[in-house]
């Protein structure tokens, strides 16, 4: 079903790609992991956007738990928040 929509071509994954490699560089920082850094800036940075992460079991609730404990400074923050404000997605309507 997704292969035949736009927004997944793989030149939008170059651009998104940016912003992953910043927030694996942010989480090996911290010890944390990718994921729990995403949530971290997901809750910080948008007053709208409400993050709903799954769980297939009590480790991963745990790991997604430590995400709303975790402090990332302003610079880190602004990183992510830069690098993902830039990317540009290629949406084709057909």
């Amino acid at each position: 079903m997704r292969q035949a929509d736009p927004i997944f071509y793989p030149e939008n994954f170059k651009e998104v790609h940016r912003v992953v490699e910043v927030i694996k560089e942010v989480a090996e920082k911290y010890g944390k992991t990718p994921a729990q850094v995403s949530l971290n800036w997901l809750i910080t940075s948008s007053k709208v956007v409400v993050p709903i992460p799954g769980a297939k079991n009590p480790s991963q609730a745990t790991d997604n738990a430590a995400a709303a404990g975790l402090r990332l400074s302003y610079e880190d923050w602004a990183r992510i928040e830069k690098t993902s404000r830039s990317i540009r997605i290629t949406r084709v309507i057909w």
